[in-house]
C-alpha cells in the first residue's frame, strides 16, 4: 500500500531526491526508461554524423548576425583581387599521395545519396565477384562472363542471350539470370528476379544473398517485404566477406532501413568493405572519417578515400571531390580551382552527372578570379543542363539572359526558363527575380512567356541517369549533352 505522505512529500519536493541521482536509478532498474534513453543517444549521434555543425555554425550561433551567404546562383561581381592569405596558400589542391590536413572551414560537401543513403537507390552499384565463377563448368564460365561484360556495358537485356543453354542448377548461372530480370521493365520482372535469387541462395551464393535480402528489405511497390529475413540474409552475406553485403549492411543501419538507426555498426561494415576495396563504401566512411562523429576523425583519410575511389571512376566520388577543391579556391586554401574543374568534368562528360555540370556553369559564372570567370562558357553549360528537367539549370540559364551575361539581356527569355525553374521546384528561389522582371514585360509578353514555359516543359527530357561507375574498358553510351 503506497505511503500517502511518503508520496506527497515526494510530489511537493519535501524530500525529493536529486534528479541525476533519481535518473541514474530510474536507467538501471527500468528497461523501458533505460531504451528511450539509448534510443535518444543513438539519434543525436546520427543527427551530428548526418548534420555535423561547422565553424561557422558556431560563429554564427555566437553572432546571428553573421550570417553565412546563400549558395543560389547570383549575378557575378566584379572579382577582386587575391587576399594576403589567398597568395599565400598552395598552389594545387593536395594530392592522393601527400595530403595536406584539410581546413576545418571547408567541409566535405554533403552529396544526398551518400549522406542520406537508402537501399532503393537509381545510382546503386552492383558489382559482380566473377571470382565465383571459377566453381562453374567451363562453357558456363565463359557465358557467364559474357554476360558480364553486357551488365557493365548496361545492355541488361543481352544478359539472357549469353545464358541461353547455361545448366539451370548452377548457383553463378540463377544469380546472373536473377541479375538479368532484376533489370527489366515486364510486371512480374522483381518476382522472376527472387525466384532465381532464391535458387542461388540455396546454392551458397553470396552476392544472390545480399540482393534478395535488398529486395526484402527496400524493394518497391509490388514486391512482398519482409524486414527482418532480408536482414538476416544481407549480415549473412557480409559476415562472410561478401563487400557488397557489408555496404548493404552499412546503408542499412545508417539510412534506417532495417528499422533501427545504428550508425557504429553502419562504420563497422563500411570499414570493412572498404578494406576489400569497395568504392561507394569509401564515400560513406570518408564522410565518417571527416565528421569525427562516429569513428575517429580523421580528415587526411578521408580525402585520400575519396580521391580513390574518383580515380577510380566513381561519379559521386568525383561530384565530391570536384566540388570541395572549388570550395576551398573559394576559401582561399588553394590558388588555382583547375584540379575541381578538371573532377567535375570528368563527372558531367563520362559520368552523365548534372550536379557537376552544374556546379561547373555556377562556378564560371560567378565564383571564378580572373581568367577563371568566364561566363561564355557557363551560358554553354547552363544551355546543356536545360534541355532537362533540372530547376538549376534553367535557373542559371534564365540569370543570363536577366543580366546579360556573355549574351544580350531577353527579359521574355529569362522570364519563361525563371518559371521553369519555378515550376521544377524552385519557386521560392525565383519569386524576386519573376516580380522584377514584370516591370519590363508588358502583361501580353507575360503571358506569352508563361506559355512557352508550357511548351518547353512538355519537350524537356528526363535528367541524365548518372553512370554510377566509369570502367575504362567498357565504352561510354551516347553522351545526352549533344554535340
Amino acid at each position: 500500500m503506497t505511503d500517502v505522505g511518503t508520496s506527497n512529500r515526494f510530489l511537493s519536493g519535501g524530500d525529493r531526491p536529486h534528479f541525476f541521482r533519481y535518473a541514474a536509478r530510474l536507467y538501471s532498474s527500468d528497461q523501458v526508461y533505460r531504451g528511450l534513453i539509448d534510443f535518444a543517444a543513438i539519434g543525436v549521434v546520427v543527427l551530428l554524423f548526418m548534420h555535423p555543425p561547422s565553424i561557422d555554425w558556431f560563429r554564427g550561433w555566437m553572432k546571428p548576425e553573421a550570417a553565412s551567404p546563400s549558395k543560389t546562383f547570383e549575378p557575378a561581381r566584379p572579382s577582386s583581387a587575391p587576399t594576403q592569405s589567398t597568395t599565400a596558400a598552395t598552389d594545387s589542391a593536395p594530392s592522393a599521395g601527400g595530403s595536406a590536413p584539410v581546413s576545418a572551414n571547408v567541409p566535405m560537401p554533403a552529396i544526398a545519396d551518400v549522406r542520406h543513403p537508402r537501399l532503393w537507390s537509381p545510382v546503386l552499384l552492383m558489382e559482380i565477384d566473377e571470382r565465383a565463377f571459377q566453381s562453374s563448368e567451363l562453357e558456363d564460365r565463359q557465358r557467364l562472363i559474357k554476360a558480364t561484360q553486357a551488365h557493365q556495358a548496361l545492355r541488361y537485356s543481352e544478359m539472357f542471350d549469353h545464358l541461353v543453354g547455361a545448366r539451370s542448377s548452377d548457383p553463378n548461372v540463377a544469380f546472373m539470370r536473377g541479375l538479368a530480370a532484376f533489370y527489366q521493365i515486364d510486371a512480374d520482372h522483381y518476382s522472376r528476379a527472387m525466384a532465381q535469387f532464391r535458387s542461388a541462395v540455396a546454392g551458397g551464393h553470396l552476392q544472390a544473398s545480399a540482393l534478395l535480402g535488398l529486395l526484402l528489405v527496400a524493394g518497391p511497390q509490388g514486391v512482398n517485404k519482409d524486414v527482418d529475413a532480408g536482414k538476416r540474409l544481407i549480415e549473412a552475406a557480409a559476415m562472410k566477406g561478401d563487400p557488397m553485403a557489408q555496404r548493404f549492411a552499412g546503408i542499412g543501419y545508417l539510412g534506417g532501413d532495417f528499422g533501427v538507426l545504428d550508425p557504429f555498426k553502419a562504420a563497422g561494415f563500411f570499414k570493412r568493405a572498404v578494406a576489400a576495396g569497395d568504392l561507394p563504401s569509401m564515400t560513406h566512411y570518408a564522410h565518417m572519417l571527416f565528421s569525427g562523429a562516429v569513428v575517429e576523425k580523421d580528415e587526411v583519410a578521408a580525402e585520400q578515400l575519396i580521391e580513390r575511389a574518383a580515380a577510380a571512376g566513381l561519379t559521386v566520388a568525383q561530384e565530391t571531390l570536384g566540388i570541395w577543391m572549388l570550395d576551398r579556391y573559394k576559401a582561399g586554401v588553394v590558388r588555382t580551382p583547375s584540379e575541381g574543374i578538371r573532377w567535375l568534368e570528368r563527372a558531367y562528360q563520362n559520368g552523365f552527372s548534372i550536379t557537376a555540370l552544374t556546379r561547373l556553369a555556377i562556378f564560371y559564372a560567378s565564383e571564378g578570379r580572373g581568367s577563371w570567370r568566364d561566363q561564355s562558357k557557363a551560358l554553354e553549360l547552363f544551355r546543356m543542363g536545360a534541355a532537362f528537367s533540372d530547376p538549376r539549370s534553367h535557373f542559371g540559364y534564365a540569370t543570363a539572359f536577366h543580366f546579360g551575361y556573355a549574351t544580350a539581356k531577353e527579359p521574355a527569355k529569362a522570364y519563361t526558363h525563371y518559371e521553369l525553374a519555378r515550376q521544377l521546384g524552385w519557386s521560392k528561389a525565383v519569386e524576386a527575380r519573376q516580380k522584377a522582371l514584370e516591370d519590363l514585360l508588358s502583361p501580353s509578353e507575360k503571358a506569352s512567356a508563361i506559355e512557352a514555359a508550357q511548351l518547353l516543359r512538355r519537350a524537356l527530357k528526363p535528367i541524365p541517369r548518372r553512370i554510377v561507375l566509369q570502367r575504362p574498358s567498357v565504352p561510354l553510351p551516347t553522351s545526352p549533352w549533344g554535340p
